[in-house]
């Protein structure tokens, strides 16, 4: 994780004069963001990779994915601070404020909707099926708590992580719930989400020539 932080965070500076001048003033958000991004293993692809080649029951196989698992907690855990404290444009409240409204956001779910998800998860135990009423309020609590933290000046990726971090853990209901999103997410979201990034891409730019020697760096790290 330091190696390629460290060489996102310093790569920024160079290529300060790219950005806008608002973001010129502050860089370090940018860098910080910069650092974390290349930071993240592609997880799903690292497993699928190791799992068709079968190495998952070999001890190098076994060592990569327990060492981008904890990557990906950490690494993710850091672009979601990253990108949750950002200065926004369209948010003017000081951060210090934003911040105390995010810890005391943060001990609210941990505190009281924790417990109640809890209960959700006892009655799946007991019925031993993902209702329409369970997957409501899962999917309720995932985008009113993205709701809320961007309510309070937070991004809403923030208040996604914690309504995950605060779900229930338990194997079955973990599995059980996996199917039953697995399917939409892997089917419609994932494309969406990579179509909507090729769309922001311009390769005119990316592949210009006074910009292809900063592609190859980023490419390089």
């Amino acid at each position: 994780i330091l190696l390629p932080f460290g060489l996102g965070l310093l790569v920024t500076y160079p290529l300060k004069h790219l950005f806008d001048p608002p973001t010129q003033a502050n860089l370090l958000p940018t860098a910080l963001f910069m650092g974390a991004a290349m930071s993240v293993t592609a997880f799903p692809v690292l497993a699928r990779i190791v799992t068709e080649r079968n190495l998952q029951r070999t001890e190098e196989g076994g060592l990569a994915i327990a060492a981008a698992a904890i990557d990906d907690v950490l690494a993710w855990s850091m672009l979601a601070g990253v990108v949750a404290f950002a200065p926004s444009s369209h948010h003017a409240a000081s951060p210090l404020w934003v911040i105390v409204l995010a810890v005391i956001y943060v001990l609210f779910m941990w505190r009281v909707v924790r417990p109640f998800l809890t209960r959700v998860q006892a009655v799946f135990l007991r019925q031993d099926d993902v209702t329409p009423g369970i997957l409501a309020i899962l999917l309720l609590t995932l985008l009113l708590s993205s709701f809320t933290t961007e309510l309070i000046g937070v991004h809403a990726l923030f208040g996604a992580f914690v309504a995950g971090f605060v779900m229930p853990k338990n194997a079955r209901f973990v599995h059980a719930v996996t199917l039953r999103l697995e399917a939409f997410s892997v089917v419609f979201l994932l494309p969406t989400f990579f179509a909507y990034a090729g769309i922001k891409a311009d390769l005119r730019s990316i592949l210009h020539p006074d910009m292809l020697g900063y592609t190859a760096l980023i490419i390089a790290i």
